[in-house]
């Protein structure tokens, strides 16, 4: 009869720690949900939210932490190219190519094969501007 009674508390107790996880899975159902509308309507508002997410990640990142990695990011992507940073690689993801990247992609393949300037290393044209606020923006988080 003791044994019953010791096999009814633990079971009790254990129902009492199951139904907390299981409340606690119904709010982060719902947070999550809210999240996904958040996402949404970044979205709508012409933010991507693959990106979005990198920049959250990476806040939550300790500073010297984010920085190694994207050095050896950064190293790494040298190492089998010869140009790419970590930035740019973010930026130009091709998987999350919104209608408007895909505008400026093509715009930009017009006027590579315009002119071809922009093929020739040795050309004088104009620097591509996306380059350069990939470039401005990782100057500006690195001095922060």
């Amino acid at each position: 009869m003791a044994d019953e009674g010791l096999g009814n508390k633990l079971g009790d107790r254990l129902r009492s720690f199951v139904e907390r996880i299981e409340r606690l899975n119904v709010e982060v159902d719902a947070l999550n949900a809210d999240k996904k509308e958040i996402f949404a309507e970044a979205k709508g508002a012409g933010f991507i939210p693959k990106i979005m997410k990198m920049v959250i990640h990476a806040r939550r990142q300790d500073p010297e932490d984010r920085k190694e990695q994207l050095d050896l990011f950064d190293t790494y992507m040298m190492a089998l190219d010869g140009k790419t940073t970590a930035l740019e690689a973010a930026v130009s993801d091709g998987s999350q190519a919104t209608e408007a990247d895909d505008s400026v992609v093509s715009a930009a393949e017009s006027a590579d094969e315009g002119d071809g300037a922009a093929s020739d290393p040795g050309s004088t044209a104009a620097p591509d501007p996306l380059q350069q606020s990939a470039e401005d923006i990782k100057a500006a988080a690195t001095k922060a």
